[in-house]
């Protein structure tokens, strides 16, 4: 059956500057469904060249993928990730510029809805900047409800965030809790042996960095000593290395395909997340799919992911040896049951197509708000789809200055 919104041809531009992790991961799902959404005829996604070779799975004719080199979030760095932007909305000229993480939506923001024929600008923070331990919080929090003015939604990720806002000085009524999802594939059931493997395999997953709390996790493996087996996927991103002693029980894996990640998650007995602040993080869904218990500190959405008791354990303390504690109180039956429900629930709460459709509707109703689709604009559609292609490639590859 087709929809009323099937012949709108919507043109939607995704920006981020965040390498890896869980920005690309949200956006490999949400640009997967709006592939097939008949309502969205192209789509560009702009970012840091780390993020190509995830986001080249998605090969598509609708889809174009634009990068530019990553070095760090250095001065020149950002300077060209501006102007790119900038060149990008004036040629591509989007009906939707959908800005993920801080630093894209600091610089995004204002050259996007201060065009004299602006697209409708979407913001999702993916964890507030401002949640973070920082003596700069005040500033973060300030720049952000300045900022919020210039879009006309504000993406959360969870109810927490949406509250932070709020509490931040963001209009609620420019906010939309919508949950982070992942595609509903067939997976296998929670491992029969769960829990019976000695020494048991904990797996973190995510940046080296102090806001993942991975010297927690390292003091945890340290205190369970040869009880346990660890196992890091990630990397340092933006800490220094050399404070942190690794134990001779955990094996630093690197970063790894969400595939390779996926193979992590269905051999693991555990995943560990004792993060100091957080958003909605991917890897928790993921591992709410595979049937694996989640461990995780009580910050930000964690807590609306991780039912204590059911689907793991939220940890009130971060003191690695209270952690420890826990883990060896957790029986195998425990384990087992915490498995199952897992499952279940993020068939009910967290599926890529229920994220993609909340997000349209987002769209839609922006739109609808911002007067950009008249009833005639809705009822017509655009040029044919691969002149639109063409069009949209000569104008990017004329944004990087190529022939």
């Amino acid at each position: 059956m087709t929809s009323k919104t099937d012949n709108l041809n919507l043109r939607v531009a995704h920006f981020t500057e965040a390498p890896m992790g869980g920005v690309l991961a949200h956006l490999q799902e949400l640009i997967a469904e709006q592939i097939k959404d008949p309502a969205i005829s192209q789509i560009v996604v702009f970012g840091p060249d780390v993020n190509d070779a995830g986001l080249s799975k998605l090969a598509h004719p609708k889809l174009v993928i634009k990068s530019y080199p990553y070095v760090g979030r250095s001065m020149r760095s950002m300077i060209r990730f501006l102007f790119v932007a900038s060149a990008l909305i004036q040629r591509f000229e989007p009906d939707i510029v959908h800005i993920h993480s801080t630093f894209a939506g600091l610089l995004v923001r204002p050259v996007a809805f201060l065009r004299k024929r602006r697209p409708t600008v979407v913001y999702c923070p993916h964890g507030w900047a401002f949640l973070r331990d920082s003596k700069a919080n005040r500033l973060y929090a300030w720049l952000e409800a300045a900022l919020s003015r210039l879009c006309d939604g504000v993406v959360c990720v969870s109810s927490s965030e949406r509250d932070a806002a709020v509490s931040a000085g963001i209009a609620v009524s420019k906010c939309t809790v919508i949950l982070n999802g992942i595609a509903d594939e067939t997976t296998p059931p929670a491992n029969s042996a769960l829990g019976l493997r000695r020494p048991m395999k904990i797996l973190f997953v995510g940046r080296f960095d102090r806001q993942k709390g991975f010297d927690v996790f390292l003091g945890v493996m340290s205190e369970l000593g040869n009880l346990a087996q660890g196992f890091a996927v990630g990397d340092f991103v933006t800490d220094v290395t050399t404070a942190l002693e690794v134990p001779e029980n955990v094996e630093l894996l690197g970063w790894r395909t969400r595939s390779q990640v996926e193979e992590s998650l269905a051999t693991a007995d555990l995943l560990l997340m004792p993060s100091r602040w957080e958003g909605s993080p991917m890897i928790a869904i993921e591992a709410m799919r595979a049937g694996l218990p989640i461990f995780s500190s009580s910050v930000g959405g964690l807590p609306e992911l991780v039912e204590d008791g059911a689907t793991g354990r939220l940890l009130r303390s971060l003191r690695p040896l209270d952690i420890a504690n826990a883990i060896r109180a957790t029986s195998t039956e425990e384990l087992r049951s915490f498995a199952q429900n897992a499952h279940r629930r993020f068939r009910t709460h967290y599926t890529a197509k229920s994220m993609a459709e909340r997000t349209k509707q987002l769209y839609l109703d922006l739109l609808g708000a911002h007067g950009s689709f008249s009833q005639e604009a809705v009822a017509a559609a655009r040029s044919n789809a691969e002149d639109q292609k063409r069009i949209l490639q000569c104008s990017i590859d004329s944004a990087d200055g190529r022939p």
